[in-house]
């Protein structure tokens, strides 16, 4: 059975570099260019022989008419400032680096940056930025196709001086920094400084290393807690910008919390990701909870064991052996308004140590109630959304399932077990085999006891989807196996005819099936505009009508889809010269990182990835494509002849084709 891994569309979202002329960042080189011809603020560039860096300097006194509310600046913003304020906040969510910040919001988390110019190894330029506390900071870098890196740093300070007799004045002046570089070897092209000493003077000079710059617990915690407090008062676009860095900083924390320390940064997310309506922003929240989830000592592991090592050939790879990425994008977190509750009483027993139990939902983990244990005894009433599976956790580690029907709930918290109603003990009983099957996989190291693991899980699974039909225990093995079932054999699943084909818990299968059939053999193939790794254009329909393609999706994210390549270059090399071509196909990689990557891996068929003038998402929704790896042979009258779900299947097929 295939390894899954549950996560949020957002990560399809992450940018896809463009080219220097045609890049993200020409919006905000239009801009700045407009802005500064302009002399909005009496803007001047400054004179600094470096090529790639452009500094200009703006300043400007005012008085206030008494129409405008001193303590809101924004209508202050002259027309091409806010065009590029407004161009920057539109970009934010396709930018490789993204950081905002208002004065109004007090200090700064981030008090200074550094980057580095450099014309070759000899020459580097590196340059120092500190931000005072009564700093605006706007900050977005693109990674360019040809490798360089583009980055605008707008900062403004804006006071108002009362005076009674001449009335009140406004003050603003900043610098912008607009720069265009390389990296140098493989340090970071923006780095932190850390926080200035009592002298006044910085702790540390240039710091490169990742560890030392590393956000500490308490900083994270506290920048989490202030991204979501200027998420809640922003517009539209100031929230996907927000969004954006609240997911970049739950990205780039590499520390770990505590549970206590992830339900609290938890609950200053969720509530964001169940009242937003954008589903784009309401993903990029909501794989925000599962990074953090990722990153506290809740986390076992994902579903299952990512494989670390591809054997050499292909028809040595099995089902067991491909880790794929299911890509769930609407994550369910605000489908609870309007759901039929129903009152559930909860007691039962726990060890003396024990502190609280808490009741979250199986299918997004919310919390919709909490009991503290007293002597080893609790009981509490709640209201539940009926007709699910919810789980009870002892200190957020151990946990028993029950079915929300309504009928008392008796719990016992040391030997995992409950008593009720008959649905509820079942429920309990294959959820914790299934558990237990899942930990013993997790921790078997032998290869091939661990794929006898699974292959044993993969069949009482199907077994239990066909023997339960009439009650939950189906959709509950159905929401764990539905990956290894095929188009036909999910389909009566999806009819009215089966009682749960509408279950919360199948939801996720339900979007997984709306991929497949955008891809069923028979299906025209859709063109596609792509680049490859030297930023050359290219029409995916430059590879159709000479005989069979076979279609590779590869995932950035943590290199999903990769570990085929090994065994694909050993199909590459057998069918390439009988007239099959292989074309893989790369999403949320930034460019430069997708080089390297190819040129590490030694790949050497078409390696390619969307034109960064195009929506990547387009790409992915004309194949329906929610998971990776993922497999797409296509004829040479451009139609889809079949899918295979693994390289067993790729390699029967392409036997076969004559």
């Amino acid at each position: 059975m295939k390894n899954r891994l549950f996560t949020a569309l957002v990560a399809l979202l992450i940018a896809i570099a463009c080219s220097a002329q045609t890049s993200r960042s020409s919006n905000i080189r239009e801009k700045l260019n407009a802005f500064v011809e302009s002399k909005e603020y009496g803007v001047h560039r400054l004179n600094i022989p470096q090529d790639g860096l452009n500094v200009y300097q703006f300043a400007q006194q005012f008085a206030i008419g008494e129409e405008l509310d001193s303590k809101y600046y924004g209508p202050l913003f002259t027309p091409r400032m806010l065009d590029l304020e407004k161009a920057f906040r539109s970009e934010a969510v396709n930018a490789k680096t993204i950081y905002i910040h208002d004065a109004s919001d007090g200090d700064s988390p981030l008090p200074g940056v550094k980057f580095q110019l450099m014309t070759d190894a000899q020459h580097p330029m590196i340059h120092a930025v500190t931000f005072d506390l009564n700093k605006n900071i706007r900050l977005i870098s693109f990674e360019e196709a040809d490798g360089r890196i583009y980055v605008l740093l707008l900062m403004w300070d804006q006071t108002v001086d009362p005076d009674k007799k001449i009335g009140d004045t406004f003050l603003m002046d900043g610098m912008i920094y607009e720069i265009s570089g390389w990296k140098m070897d493989d340090r970071p092209y923006i780095a932190h400084y850390k926080r200035p000493s009592a002298s006044g003077t910085f702790v540390a000079g240039l710091q490169y290393n990742a560890q030392a710059n590393a956000m500490s617990v308490e900083e994270f915690m506290a920048k989490v807690k202030r991204t979501c407090e200027i998420f809640q008062r922003e517009t539209p676009q100031g929230r996907t910008a927000a969004g954006v860095v609240l997911n970049k900083t739950c990205n780039a924390f590499s520390g770990k919390l505590t549970k206590e320390q992830y339900f609290d940064a938890l609950s200053n997310i969720q509530p964001l990701v169940d009242s937003e309506k954008n589903e784009n922003l309401k993903s990029i929240l909501g794989y925000s909870c599962y990074m953090i989830y990722k990153k506290s000592e809740l986390y076992e592991g994902d579903r299952d064991t990512d494989v670390t090592r591809a054997p050499t050939a292909a028809s040595e790879i099995t089902t067991t052996q491909v880790s794929k990425t299911i890509v769930y994008n609407s994550m369910l977190m605000n489908e609870m308004v309007g759901k039929e509750m129903v009152d559930c009483q909860i007691s039962g027993t726990a060890p003396l140590k024990g502190q609280k139990v808490e009741v979250r939902r199986c299918i997004t983990s919310e919390l919709l109630g909490t009991c503290p244990i007293t002597n080893g005894k609790f009981s509490f009433n709640c209201k539940l959304p009926k007709n699910e599976v919810c789980r009870i956790y002892l200190d957020n580690r151990e946990a028993v399932y029950f079915y929300t029907d309504g009928k008392p709930i008796i719990a016992d918290m040391e030997h995992l077990t409950v008593k009720g109603g008959k649905t509820s003990q079942k429920v309990n009983d294959f959820l914790q085999t299934v558990e237990r099957e899942r930990l013993a996989e997790l921790h078997e190291t032998d290869i091939q006891k661990k794929a006898e693991i699974n292959r044993q899980r993969g069949e009482r699974l199907l077994k239990a989807v066909r023997e339960n039909r009439d009650n939950i225990i189906s959709a509950c093995a159905l929401s764990l196996v539905y990956t290894e079932m095929s188009y036909e054999e999910l389909k009566p699943y999806l009819s009215d005819d089966y009682a749960f084909s509408h279950h919360i818990l199948l939801a996720p299968m339900r979007e997984y099936v709306e991929g497949l059939e955008k891809r069923r053999p028979g299906t025209p193939y859709t063109n596609l505009e792509l680049v490859d790794t030297k930023g050359r254009p290219h029409q995916l329909s430059e590879y159709i009508g000479k005989g069979y393609v076979v279609l590779h999706f590869w995932h950035g994210l943590g290199g999903y889809g990769s570990e085929i390549h090994p065994s694909m270059k050993t199909l590459y090399e057998a069918y390439h010269s009988r007239g099959v071509e292989f074309v893989t196909l790369a999403f949320s990689f930034g460019v430069q990182g997708w080089r390297e990557e190819v040129k590490q891996r030694g790949l050497t068929w078409p390696q390619l990835m969307p034109n960064p003038d195009t929506n990547p998402r387009d790409a992915l929704a004309a194949y329906g494509i929610r998971s990776y790896p993922e497999l797409i042979v296509i004829d040479a009258k451009g139609t889809i002849v079949a899918c295979p779900r693994n390289l067993e299947e790729l390699e029967s097929v392409l036997k076969e084709l004559r």
